[in-house]
């Protein structure tokens, strides 16, 4: 499962770009969000975060 650091994230959309199954997105507030029914969980949108606003949870 992602973790979206809501006070990190700047919304630059670079997670979007990257994301291969199109589960992320910004929302109106300027704020990365994903759908946890489509994300294959390949955390490359960990590694390109510029901010470190995305992380992973194991639960």
């Amino acid at each position: 499962m992602l973790i979206i650091d809501e006070e990190i994230c700047i919304g630059c959309g670079v997670c979007v770009t990257i994301c291969p199954t199109d589960s992320m997105s910004v929302n109106d507030q300027g704020i990365a969000e994903y759908k946890k029914e489509s994300c294959i969980e390949c955390f490359e949108c960990i590694e390109i975060c510029v901010q470190d606003a995305i992380s992973r949870s194991d639960d």
